[in-house]
């Protein structure tokens, strides 16, 4: 394996191990067929038109008479020379070289087929300073230095928050060396080449499209060697290069896949019978509705690469015959509708079911229908009856829970979903959360049988990632702001931590939205993960950042700090500080509260005043504190007061408990439940779930979270004892054994 260059051209000796020769040979063979293919055609338009030219009028009234003139052999000779445009217009992709295999007997390939031109650019400059320097070769410190100076890499670095500028200073040193005499010419040293070839792989083994540079910048990052300390000095590490190199090369594909789904929505190839000709017109459904299908085909809608199970699940209920509506269930934020916009760009790239080709994926605005002139029922019969005499549409229903919760006549919207359902005349694909689903759909059985339930879950926080990297072009384009890659990485860590109550992948667009516009209003052209720590931190009041040089002295002194509020009790003082210092550093568990704290000891100790100095120094405020007195929980109704009282029926809603309301809107608060050995047994089962699990659902069916609190209980039981283990000399940890 090696690489030469021969006038300017880089040629690689074999493929790599991965290739399959005798497929290059294919498709070699298959390029000259249609070389001759163009070749043939072309000579044969140019006969015809010279035999044309050169014999009797006798053939040409015979060709006139059969409507063919001299303009049909232009038309010929123009639509020759178009399809061997198009025959030849093929981009050659290093994806043609994947997947298997290896030749020794392969010819040189030139690597410029596979690579792009900035790494023929990269060699002229490499090259140009290598003869500055009167040095024959190339070295890899120079090819090195050379490559960090190309925009791209910049571009690369700046998003990675990488200062190339001083790793170009740390770098410089090794390449400054030079030699004597006059150079005309600088040649590839082996090194380089090694380099070259390492991109080469690792951009086949990572399919990306071609070896540009930030692959050779991946190849240096996998293989530091004399580089390491300096690369590991400035942060560059081949997780971070490899996932920009994956990024740019998503951006390259999604701008391709753009520009194929524009085209094919303009003009699509048709079928036996085009359904879209032989549909009726929908003219109240248009006025009520929003066409999806054609946001797409005007690259209007967002494409989603983490959900292809969830579609292509979708996709084959849509292509039955028989129970082929949809019910996508999931709770609120996790991309429901994102769903709705990756079929429609199926559909017009028509990579879907047969049956689905030609069709309609239309959105239904409820808001306006069911506020429109005349009745709710009417207006939706007249939709569903133009949905089934159209026959090419596939009616979307967000707001599901609007329409099937409509009521109030015996012909209700429920009942005419369900009977045109039923008689299968329609196509719908709905929307619900969790809640709407069983509020509604789960009590109609009739209803339920007829839709197909698709569950939609929150993804993960790395498929988040993904997701963000698709938006960023637009949220860069409406906000006028640079990402960097950090700052992505952020926003979906974060979210998932500190907005818990909110599903991904919205929690972090919303997130990464907030932070790029407060950093455009601040003139700001990058936004970094300290900007998203910091819309963190105005959002939930939780402090995010690193540590600062003020709270760290406090975490330092806090013992300090305590006891000019605390006489005493050197040992709970020490506990409660290094239990803090560990959760602040992010040792604790998230998903449980920071920390867990049970004060015992008698009355006026200063168990409660220690609950309330935590709550100052480490919240911020003494008002960061939710005190329940457990005396009043001694019933079987004091569950109800914390977590709020079930609703009368299924229409009414309550405010949250005492419990769970005021943590749902301050979540970083310290919680202190007093004499909690009077609650009652329910009340300690449900403390219970909360210390182990960090949350509780309250009555109206949230979520409540509690990884950002602190919980100190506080207790008289045994205080006797403890006061006479005391006076019998018992303490630190020898008392605490006894107590427990």
């Amino acid at each position: 394996m090696w690489l030469e260059d021969k006038g300017g051209r880089i040629f690689v000796y074999p493929l790599p191990e991965f290739v399959q020769p005798t497929e290059l040979k294919d498709k070699r063979l298959r390029a000259w067929i249609r070389y001759i293919a163009c070749v043939v055609s072309l000579l044969s338009t140019v006969a015809s038109l010279a035999y044309l030219l050169s014999h009797s009028s006798g053939l040409t009234s015979f060709l006139w008479g059969a409507g063919i003139g001299h303009a049909w052999f232009g038309i010929s000779g123009l639509l020759s020379v178009v399809s061997c445009a198009y025959l030849q217009s093929g981009q050659t992709s290093l994806r043609d070289l994947q997947e298997l295999g290896n030749g020794d007997d392969l010819s040189p390939i030139d690597l410029r087929q596979f690579a792009n031109p900035r790494l023929e650019t990269l060699i002229r400059i490499a090259a140009v300073e290598t003869t500055r320097r009167r040095l024959s070769t190339i070295t890899d410190a120079i090819f090195l230095f050379a490559l960090l100076q190309q925009p791209r890499i910049q571009m690369t670095l700046a998003r990675l928050e990488i200062d190339f500028s001083h790793l170009l200073d740390d770098i410089a040193p090794a390449s400054l060396s030079g030699g004597s005499g006059n150079v005309s010419a600088a040649s590839l040293s082996a090194e380089v080449r090694q380099r070259i070839y390492e991109g080469l792989e690792l951009a086949i083994t990572n399919r990306f499209p071609y070896l540009d540079l930030e692959d050779i910048l991946l190849g240096y990052a996998a293989r530091p060697e004399s580089f390491g300390p300096v690369f590991k000095k400035s942060g560059l590490e081949y997780k971070t290069v490899y996932a920009m190199s994956r990024w740019f090369a998503q951006e390259q594909e999604q701008a391709r896949q753009w520009a194929f789904w524009l085209e094919r929505g303009r003009a699509r190839p048709k079928g036996f019978m085009n359904r879209a000709w032989t549909a009726l017109p929908t003219p109240f459904l248009d006025h009520y509705s929003l066409d999806i299908t054609q946001l797409a085909s005007h690259g209007r809608v967002a494409t989603v690469t983490v959900r292809d199970q969830e579609i292509n699940l979708a996709l084959e209920i849509l292509g039955r015959t028989q129970k082929n509506s949809v019910l996508l269930v999931g709770d609120p934020g996790v991309g429901k509708n994102a769903i709705l916009g990756a079929i429609a760009l199926r559909m017009i790239e028509e990579k879907v079911p047969e049956i689905l080709k030609d069709k309609r994926l239309v959105s239904m605005d409820l808001a306006a229908l069911l506020s429109s002139h005349g009745t709710a029922e009417h207006n939706l019969q007249q939709v569903l009856e133009e949905v089934g005499q159209a026959g090419n549409v596939i009616l979307a229903i967000p707001e599901f829970q609007a329409l099937v919760g409509t009521s109030g006549t015996a012909l209700d919207a429920a009942t005419l979903l369900t009977r045109a359902l039923d008689q299968g005349y329609i196509q719908v694909i709905s929307l619900a959360t969790y809640a709407d689903y069983h509020r509604y759909v789960e009590s109609n059985d009739h209803l339920r049988s007829l839709l197909e339930v698709v569950e939609i879950k929150a993804l993960s926080v790395e498929q988040t990632v993904e997701v963000l990297e698709e938006e960023t072009p637009q949220i860069e384009h409406r906000q006028s702001v640079y990402l960097t890659y950090p700052a992505i990485q952020a926003a979906a860590e974060l979210a998932k931590r500190y907005l818990p109550d909110q599903a991904l992948p919205e929690s972090a667009l919303g997130v990464l939205d907030r932070a790029a516009a407060a950093a455009k209003a601040a003139g700001k052209r990058w936004l970094s993960r300290q900007d998203i720590q910091l819309t963190i931190e105005k959002q939930t009041q939780i402090p995010v950042q690193n540590a600062d040089r003020q709270e760290a002295e406090l975490l330092l002194h806090l013992e300090d700090k305590l006891h000019q509020r605390i006489i005493g009790q050197d040992d709970a003082v020490r506990a409660v500080a290094e239990a803090l210092r560990r959760a602040r550093a992010g040792l604790h568990e998230e998903k449980r509260p920071i920390s867990s704290l049970l004060f015992v000891g008698p009355t006026g100790v200063g168990k409660t005043e220690t609950a309330k100095a935590i709550a100052d120094l480490y919240f911020g405020s003494q008002g960061k504190m939710v005190r329940l007195d457990m005396s009043e929980y001694q019933d079987n109704r004091s569950v109800y007061r914390l977590i709020g009282a079930p609703a009368a029926d299924s229409s009414s809603r309550t405010e949250g408990g005492l419990l769970t309301q005021p943590i749902r809107e301050h979540p970083f608060s310290l919680i202190l439940l007093d004499e909690i050995e009077k609650a009652y047994s329910d009340v300690l089962n449900l403390f219970l779930q909360l210390l182990d699990d960090g949350r509780l659902t309250e009555n109206t069916g949230r979520t409540v979270y509690y990884n950002n609190t602190i919980i100190v209980a506080t207790s008289n039981a045994g205080s006797g004892e403890i006061i006479s283990l005391i006076q019998n000399g018992t303490t630190g940890e020898a008392l605490d054994k006894e107590v427990i």
